[in-house]
């Protein structure tokens, strides 16, 4: 098995954007939405730490030989 990519994913709001990063971590932030009117930013970020989160961690964990420099997680359905 391959090693975890991050801990659990919190969001840090910053006014116009709002950032995802792992809660260890907060300022190495891993995905940001910018908030516009006609994009909603909170629920993306909300629903990807959701999701992420709900996660055992054995889905959060890299594939034998994956690279880790360029996680790659898409949760479009």
């Amino acid at each position: 098995m391959g090693s975890i990519m991050w801990g659990p994913l919190t969001i840090i709001d910053q006014g116009q954007v709002i950032w995802v990063a792992p809660a260890a971590d907060p300022e190495d932030w891993i995905a940001c939405f910018e908030r516009r009117p006609d994009f909603p930013a909170l629920e993306w970020a909300l629903r990807m730490i959701d999701l992420y989160n709900a996660a055992p961690l054995r889905e959060r964990a890299l594939p034998a030989g994956a690279d880790a420099s360029v996680p790659v997680v898409d949760y479009h359905a």
